[in-house]
């Protein structure tokens, strides 16, 4: 199906009919159903602006672009011509965007070395896996059975002393935050980010936590 699916598209987008970027379409890996139902997964061309005005355009951009994938599919092609749309996402997701600056920042070298700090409180092992204006990613990997560990600076702000991040929004550059955003490495972040709030506020200093963060889930045997 998903073959037939980016032959049609490309038909589309070579005769003039369908937006270039409607190439972008793709089939959420096991989500198509005996039913026939299915997810499908627009990418929109970033614009690095993701602000209310910029993400209402996307959304209405999003809503017509689908729109016109259908109707073309369609008439397009035979076995879709009862296709139709039964739910559209509220909103556009935003992968990444204004991140927070940490006592540390993460950055790629640190990433693409592997580096384990004394003071790393979560594990990284995803590749660095961006999305640009390709269809398809730009994966950047490890050395092979190698990961990274998150320093635990990078979850604590510079400029205020009871401010702590997790998940996709702590200290990190754009590269790093590729890797760093899939949820194993954001559950890590988030369970330390709180370890280290409440040594704070027990304790006075939220370093206090460190080794039991580490022993807790970065030290721990599968």
């Amino acid at each position: 199906m998903i073959l037939n699916l980016i032959r049609w598209i490309k038909k589309g987008i070579h005769s003039g009919i369908l937006h270039e970027a409607s190439d972008h379409l793709s089939l959420v890996p096991g989500s198509l159903d005996d039913d026939g139902t299915a997810l499908l997964k627009l990418g929109l061309p970033g614009t690095g602006d993701s602000g209310p005005e910029s993400r209402t355009a996307m959304e209405i951009q999003a809503r017509q672009r689908v729109t016109e994938l259908v109707q073309y599919l369609r008439e397009a092609a035979p076995s879709l011509q009862f296709l139709r749309i039964t739910s559209m996402a509220p909103q556009v997701g935003i992968r990444t965007g204004q991140r927070p600056y940490g006592i540390n920042v993460l950055d790629r070298e640190q990433l693409l070395a592997c580096r384990k700090p004394k003071d790393g409180v979560a594990v990284g092992a995803w590749p660095m896996e961006f999305w640009g204006a390709r269809r398809k990613p730009e994966m950047t990997f490890f050395p092979a059975h190698d990961h990274y560990l998150v320093p635990a600076g990078t979850l604590v702000s510079r400029n205020l002393d009871n401010l702590f991040f997790a998940g996709r929004a702590f200290s990190a550059t754009e590269p790093a935050i590729a890797s760093a955003r899939v949820i194993g490495t954001c559950l890590g972040t988030g369970y330390a980010a709180g370890k280290l709030a409440a040594s704070t506020v027990q304790s006075g200093a939220w370093q206090n936590a460190i080794e039991q963060i580490r022993t807790q889930q970065v030290q721990a045997k599968p």
